[in-house]
């Protein structure tokens, strides 16, 4: 019987052709969703130029949750605007020096609501960035860190990790194609 499929799957090489480029289709269009989606496009106004703004700004840019454009705040706005841009967080002119003394600092952050999926990554993700910039900028005022400890060896990208589901789907795909096929042929 497996012999009588494989040679009925060579003479119908439409099906057997359908049931590879729809897999490949589904995966371009994941990619698409994967690749466009992943970090929050977020424009940041440095109005202090100092050591700790260019530390909170790169605690941003490692948190592996925004796709960080440092600009003017007009031009920020204009990002905002054209629908460039998901969030504006401005680090006012006082932040090194408010820091340098114990007050109390409120970082502007502009979110673009439209979008809730990026909205809340935007909710999440600014902490984040704000508690690990001062854990490092701080050490021995933050006492509580977190310890990560990794179940494998490597991280999973997004990519890799669909992928796998991916061609669960087109090998079901691809069986329901040729046996519906060879059915059909009985």
């Amino acid at each position: 019987m497996a012999v009588k499929d494989i040679q009925s799957s060579l003479t119908e090489r439409a099906f057997m052709l359908t049931s590879i480029i729809i897999p490949i289709n589904f995966l371009l269009l994941f990619l698409l969703f994967a690749l466009t989606g992943g970090q929050a496009p977020t424009a940041v106004v440095l109005e202090d130029k100092g050591p700790y703004a260019q530390q909170l700004l790169s605690a941003m840019e490692h948190s592996h949750s925004f796709i960080i454009q440092q600009t003017t705040a007009s031009n920020a706005q204009n990002l905002m605007q054209k629908g460039q841009i998901v969030a504006i967080v401005t680090v006012p002119a006082s932040f090194d020096a408010a820091l340098e003394h114990g007050k109390e600092i409120e970082l502007p952050v502009v979110v673009n609501n439209l979008d809730v999926d990026f909205t809340n990554d935007i909710r999440r993700a600014v902490p984040l960035a704000i508690t690990s910039f001062y854990a490092n900028a701080f050490p021995n005022q933050v006492v509580v860190r977190a310890h990560e400890v990794d179940t494998y060896f490597q991280d999973t990208g997004y990519i890799q990790y669909i992928v796998v589901s991916l061609m669960v789907v087109s090998i079901m795909l691809g069986g329901l194609l040729q046996a519906g096929s060879n059915a059909a042929r009985e």
